[in-house]
């Protein structure tokens, strides 16, 4: 194909996604949706309540029902997904177009052990442009688009540790950036969940020296119990939301009081002691409008990962 043609392609398809259909409040409430970032031009929060009560971790002082102390020993091991620049993935992947979404801030996870991160399944699906987003793909002989696979889009991405406010200066702190290694599991059972495995950095580091890894619960979670979901909603720097458990049901937690953003996918869902019980995965609130349904922001049950998984 002329290389023209190739790009007349690729304009195609960002265009669509630079322009996607609206999403209205009322199909917010019920939108199943990943909560991955919206695309350029969309910005659609899932707001739990009046107001967006996310705090900056390091300025958090208390007003969310969970300890100072307890933000500030458990966001460490909290990190971001970021893509390569597009000059990285073209470098890895020579033959590829790389899309839209070289360089984008994309999902949250949480370090589970000196070098193992848990995360969402999702944040590594191909994006076909089903949601306005386009991962690396290659144009064949016939023009159809051959996209890489989940295995391959893992380490197209860098986990950044520290991204975050100083309370002493407002300013952003420099993160330590680990590129991730590779994919250890995904989606087993059918669940939305990944772990991936990272590199040292360019120090020779482990991840684990950066931050302590976090605690995976081991005792079920009940309706009402506190949560607390330390996350980088929409990309933007570390912030923490809470609330309580709604419901538990089957291998899904609900919660209608904690806010949340696209970008805040696979953020750990944390108990009353800090320790994982769960992974946040898809956004929307329970409203007046559909009394009894649950349209709450969810992620899945951490017993129900470790049933399939070979890392807990």
């Amino acid at each position: 194909m002329r290389r023209s043609a190739t790009f007349a392609v690729l304009v195609t398809l960002l265009s669509a996604a630079l322009c996607p259909v609206p999403v209205t409040g009322q199909e917010l409430q019920t939108n199943p949706r990943p909560a991955l970032p919206y695309p350029p031009s969309v910005s659609v929060e899932s707001q739990c309540g009046p107001i967006d009560d996310l705090e900056p971790v390091e300025f958090y002082a208390g007003s969310l029902g969970v300890t100072v102390d307890y933000v500030r020993q458990n966001e460490p091991s909290t990190v971001l997904f970021q893509w390569l620049s597009s000059q990285d993935i073209r470098s890895r992947l020579p033959e590829d177009l790389t899309g839209n979404i070289a360089g984008r801030r994309w999902c949250t996870g949480t370090l589970i052990s000196e070098s193992l991160v848990l995360t969402a399944g999702h944040c590594f699906d191909v994006q076909r442009n089903q949601n306005g987003w386009i991962s690396p793909f290659r144009l064949g002989p016939d023009g159809q688009a051959a996209y890489e696979p989940p295995e391959t889009l893992a380490t197209l991405f860098t986990v950044q540790f520290g991204y975050q406010l100083s309370r002493q200066t407002s300013l952003l702190r420099t993160p330590y950036s680990f590129p991730v290694e590779q994919l250890v599991e995904f989606r087993r059972g059918g669940l939305d969940y990944a772990i991936v495995r990272l590199s040292k950095n360019g120090n020779g580091l482990e991840a684990g020296s950066i931050a302590a890894p976090a605690t995976v619960g081991v005792t079920p979670t009940s309706a009402g119990n506190r949560l607390a979901i330390i996350q980088h909603p929409n990309g933007e720097p570390k912030m923490i939301g809470a609330g309580a458990l709604l419901k538990a049901s089957g291998n899904d937690l609900f919660y209608d009081d904690i806010d949340t953003l696209g970008g805040s996918s696979g953020s750990a869902i944390r108990d009353e002691q800090g320790t994982i019980a769960g992974v946040h995965t898809h956004g929307g609130c329970l409203t007046e409008a559909t009394p009894g349904k649950i349209n709450a922001n969810a992620g899945v049950d951490i017993q129900a990962i470790a049933a399939v998984s070979d890392v807990f």
